[in-house]
């Protein structure tokens, strides 16, 4: 994961200021439920997130984030959560 992600590194262009990230790579927690992946996914993006925000709130937040910084794959690696 970690390779693949370092042969697609973000990159910033300042004639239009926007930050292209095609390649976004996360962790799972050990309590994986659809409320603690969107909250963890936000949080990777560096969204500020509202508390009582229900799932699709939270999902559409991350979406258009997503969309905007120009993310193409998301790699969720959820190896510690298989081996437990």
């Amino acid at each position: 994961m970690k390779r693949f992600r370092d042969e697609h590194p973000p990159s910033f262009s300042p004639i239009t200021g926007t930050l292209r990230t095609p390649v976004l790579a996360m962790e799972m927690t050990s309590r994986a439920g659809e409320r603690r992946f969107y909250a963890e996914l936000l949080t990777l993006l560096g969204a500020p997130q509202r508390p009582r925000a229900d799932v699709a709130q939270m999902e559409q937040a991350a979406l258009r984030i997503m969309e905007a910084i120009g993310v193409q794959v998301l790699v969720i690696d959820e190896v510690r959560n298989i081996l437990a």
